[in-house]
């Protein structure tokens, strides 16, 4: 395995197994995306930049596999922004996946967020990019993408301004999003996009 460098002090600690089983129920996660998350969980790469058609992108931090429920190992690290939640938790892809948020609905259906492009953000606000599985084509082997945050906005926008009927089909799948728009292809897998990370610029 290649070593990503991920500054210790940004660890979140193990990852919560029963999350990972939750989650994978409908995202079968990428197995050498968990064996990285073993020793890089919720951490903060040096060797975290993409360049994505000549446009370099940052792996600021990993999402973590934890939940409310999760035992947390260390002291209490407050949310700034939700102090009474350990930031580990608000940082976490169950969060943003879960919450009733501008983040989750412009992620729409098939796209799961496993890295932020920004660190000490509102990550569910909706306007912080992020790197995600693709599972729309490949349930069990996904691509890796870029969620370009403000772009996936307008198109949410654009979507939910459409009658109903335009939004669904029977099986109440997403008609009529303009996943181009907003999603930007990077990896066919999880470690060819950890074999593309260069080293972060000072």
């Amino acid at each position: 395995m290649r070593d990503l460098v991920c500054s210790p002090n940004t660890l979140a600690g193990p990852i919560d197994h029963r999350v990972v089983n939750a989650l994978s129920k409908r995202y079968p996660l990428d197995t050498d995306f968990l064996a990285y998350m073993a020793i890089c969980h919720g951490g903060q790469p040096t060797i975290g930049t993409i360049k994505v058609n000549g446009c370099p992108y940052r792996v600021a931090e990993f999402l973590t596999l934890l939940d409310s429920k999760s035992k947390l190992t260390g002291d209490f690290r407050p949310h700034f922004d939700q102090i009474q939640t350990d930031e580990r938790v608000v940082k976490s892809i169950s969060s943003l996946m879960n919450c009733e948020c501008n983040t989750s609905r412009a992620l729409f259906s098939g796209l799961l967020p496993f890295a932020a492009t920004q660190t000490d953000m509102c990550l569910d606000r909706g306007y912080i990019d992020l790197f995600c599985f693709d599972y729309r084509v490949r349930p069990t082997s996904p691509t890796v993408v870029i969620w370009d945050a403000n772009k996936a906005m307008e198109a949410y926008f654009e979507w939910d301004s459409l009658p109903i009927e335009q939004q669904f089909g029977d099986d109440d799948q997403f008609l009529n999003v303009n996943w181009d728009s907003f999603l930007i292809p990077v990896a066919s897998s999880f470690q060819e996009f950890v074999g593309m990370l260069e080293q972060n610029a000072e």
